[in-house]
């Protein structure tokens, strides 16, 4: 049977906290994220993390997985998106 919480776990605003400081790491400059010390998961979840972490930020990502980790560069969309762009389904 299904049980009733009295109140719903987490953060107030109903989104998790991240762990990762992506405006940071979304500066423009190249960046090595540690395999171990800056993530702990696989690296293609990690790679999988910073494009969508990207696409909430506004910003693109190159991602390269290295010999030590993940390295990557936030860099601006060429484009931003417009309201006429969006898929009217999502909206």
């Amino acid at each position: 049977m299904v049980k009733i919480l009295e109140e719903f776990p987490g953060n107030s605003v109903g989104r998790p906290v991240s762990d990762y400081n992506w405006k940071e790491w979304f500066d423009g400059k190249p960046r090595l994220l540690e395999r171990g010390q800056d993530y702990r998961c696989k690296d293609a979840s990690m790679r999988a993390m910073v494009s969508n972490a990207a696409k909430h930020h506004l910003v693109a990502c190159k991602t390269s997985i290295v010999k030590q980790g993940i390295a990557i560069q936030a860099y601006p969309l060429p484009h931003p998106p417009r309201v006429t762009d969006l898929n009217q389904e999502n909206i």
